[in-house]
């Protein structure tokens, strides 16, 4: 690797050392970026720089010959003078095995079923005997107890203080209320897309908190998504106005 900008880039970086020409060897990792300020010879760690890349040789086959040639050769017989998997010019007797080795896989496979937004299928636990109950909503509720994390990445001035112990912050499509205490937890839950503001009046009495534009509410003369404002009792956690 050979780094032509005389020193007037931001640095490339050859296993955390800063290089202007070095020969690489398999499994090097090449860094570039963030990194004008450190001389040739000087390290730099990887989380510091802007491309971080793993330098790995590949050893490829040679292609299999398809189409008129191949299956002239095969006429001519050479695929007899080979041995092993590249016998057949076509690859017929590796790629038969091969065919056969996954059609009796996947015929030992139950019957699966695609879940969007899953691509992958999703197969039943082994033993497992359907029941006429599977379809039935269980006789129990789940209830939340706790909520770990919190929206910070693209909101702002959304924690508040209810009292000396008791902070309200957003989490998905519902403000949570934490008793930092007692470490509990009770959530206002009337939202139903992700909440993206919370403010709070100066007697610490009532919230309000701002959700994004939902499909669930609509204008009712554009029919449009919009978004709400929801106006609540930060004690009792129960909506007072819209």
């Amino acid at each position: 690797i050979l780094d032509e900008g005389g020193g007037s880039n931001n640095g490339t970086f050859v296993n955390g050392e800063r290089v202007s020409e070095k020969e690489l060897r398999d499994g090097d990792i090449i860094g570039f970026g963030k990194g004008r300020s450190i001389p040739f010879g000087g390290g730099i760690s990887d989380a510091h720089l802007e491309y971080v890349l793993l330098f790995k040789t590949v050893v490829t086959k040679p292609p299999v010959p398809k189409g008129k040639l191949a299956t002239g050769m095969a006429d001519k017989g050479a695929h007899r003078h080979l041995r092993g998997p590249d016998r057949h010019p076509l690859g017929g007797h590796s790629m038969a095995g091969v065919q056969k080795e996954k059609r009796h896989l996947n015929a030992e496979l139950p019957a699966g079923e695609l879940v969007p937004p899953c691509k992958s299928m999703v197969y039943p636990p082994s033993g497992y005997a359907p029941s006429k109950a599977d379809h039935r909503p269980p006789s129990t509720d789940l209830q939340l107890e706790f909520v770990y994390g919190y929206r910070g990445h693209d909101v702002k001035d959304s924690v508040h203080y209810v009292d000396s112990t008791t902070v309200i912050y957003p989490a998905g499509a519902m403000v949570v209320k934490l008793d930092m205490a007692t470490n509990t937890q009770t959530f206002f839950k009337d939202h139903d897309d992700d909440v993206v503001c919370v403010a709070i009046c100066p007697n610490r009495k009532f919230v309000a908190s701002g959700q994004v534009a939902s499909r669930v509410r609509r204008d009712p003369e554009t029919g449009r998504p919009t978004a709400t404002v929801l106006v609540w009792d930060a004690r009792t956690m129960r909506r007072n106005i819209e």
